[in-house]
């Protein structure tokens, strides 16, 4: 069988690395397919991968919000917020516009390669317009915590309806013939569809393994991760400063405590003096560091969260922007493994952090439920289980 992988964003594509390594396994041809972000962490994985769109990738700019608080921001998630409808027509030009960089390309790719079936992130429409021209199954792949994707098919099959025809797609854009989710049940939100469940394996990127990891550790320990986008955007706003001044002075309060803080060098040259309570380390995989911690602070993505669920950590969530993040931290809040602050006010103010953090560090109930979710997340289906329902789909038997 031979398999196109689709992804929009890399942090998108690390929850389908194991599926695509469970099926390399299994004998079958995989070709991931990205903009060159994604194609080069496709490398990185040690998958093969192939480039489609501009070279300077450039993902991002298409996938962030059109307004700065989205009703997705609180869809499902039990906030009380804007209840209007998203503005879907702007979305919608959004979405052509940028399928218009790439899809001929993609479309000509896919028929030279012959593809059996397209495993796809929600948010990359592509693999589903080129699926639907060639006739080839698509799956849909979660990237995790998901208030929206359910939300977007509707919308999409009316804003692409006339690119699919053109394309040869008479019906407009399929249907995907399953989605595949890596959330646990209990953490996932009401907000989505149900979907076959799959094994959350983290996979975070691939490092070298630093000395200090394995060396002495402190009585506790607590890592710090903004995320590669996140401290990206804080530094643009210019709230990088602020929120690790904030974070660090609330460790600082914390007894017997040692806070990790993962951020690239470029960043760091407009801090000012830091706690010896905080060190500053180079960005490691979470799951790599994780198994040697007691808790971790970060912004909100599914990623790092479901992370931390994995190995049982307590996570604390200062939901940074985003239509994703707000309702990351409730859920994360409402699972019983962790906290998050989604008000912008105590997400930057000492106080409310080391209240925070010291709770998920000291009160048992945290730990008994990010290992309640552990447990729950080891009894799903391993992602190598997969292969043969994805080969029976390829081949019409499912």
């Amino acid at each position: 069988m031979r398999v196109i992988v689709n992804a929009l964003v890399l942090t998108h594509l690390m929850p389908m690395v194991p599926v695509a390594w469970g099926l390399r396994l299994a004998g079958h041809d995989v070709l991931v397919v990205g903009d060159a972000d994604v194609a080069r962490a496709a490398g990185r994985a040690g998958l093969p991968s192939r480039r489609v769109g501009p070279a300077d990738g450039g993902a991002e700019r298409w996938s962030r919000p059109l307004v700065a608080k989205s009703p997705f921001a609180v869809a499902g998630s039990g906030s009380k917020g804007p209840t209007e409808e998203p503005p879907w027509a702007q979305m919608g030009q959004r979405w052509l516009a940028r399928l218009d960089t790439y899809i001929d390309e993609y479309l000509e790719l896919a028929r030279v390669w012959r593809p059996d079936l397209i495993i796809t992130d929600p948010l990359e429409w592509g693999g589903l317009v080129v699926g639907g021209a060639l006739g080839v199954p698509v799956v849909v792949h979660r990237w995790g915590l998901d208030n929206m994707s359910s939300s977007l098919l509707k919308p999409g099959k009316l804003a692409l309806h006339e690119l699919c025809v053109r394309l040869g797609s008479p019906d407009g854009l399929p249907d995907p013939v399953l989605v595949v989710d890596p959330c646990p049940p209990s953490v996932q939100s009401p907000n989505v569809t149900p979907a076959e469940p799959v094994r959350f394996v983290p996979y975070n990127g691939t490092a070298t393994l630093p000395d200090w990891v394995l060396g002495p550790r402190p009585e506790r320990r607590v890592f710090v991760s903004l995320g590669a986008w996140g401290t990206g955007r804080l530094a643009e706003q210019g709230k990088l400063d602020s929120i690790v001044d904030s974070i660090a002075a609330a460790v600082h309060e914390v007894d017997e405590v040692e806070a990790v803080l993962f951020l690239e060098e470029r960043f760091r040259e407009t801090l000012g003096p830091l706690p010896a309570t905080v060190r500053v380390a180079d960005p490691l995989p979470v799951n790599l560091c994780l198994p040697y911690g007691d808790a971790i602070i970060h912004h909100g993505g599914s990623g790092t969260a479901l992370t931390a669920f994995c190995y049982g950590v307590p996570q604390l969530v200062l939901a940074q922007d985003g239509p994703l993040l707000v309702p990351n931290a409730e859920r994360v809040e409402a699972s019983g493994g962790g906290r998050g602050i989604v008000d912008e006010r105590e997400r930057d103010d000492p106080a409310a952090i080391g209240k925070a953090l010291g709770e998920i560090l000291t009160e048992e109930r945290f730990r008994e439920g990010a290992d309640r979710i552990r447990r729950e997340m080891a009894a799903m289906p391993s992602p190598g289980l997969l292969g043969d329902l994805l080969e029976g789909i390829a081949l019409g038997r499912v």
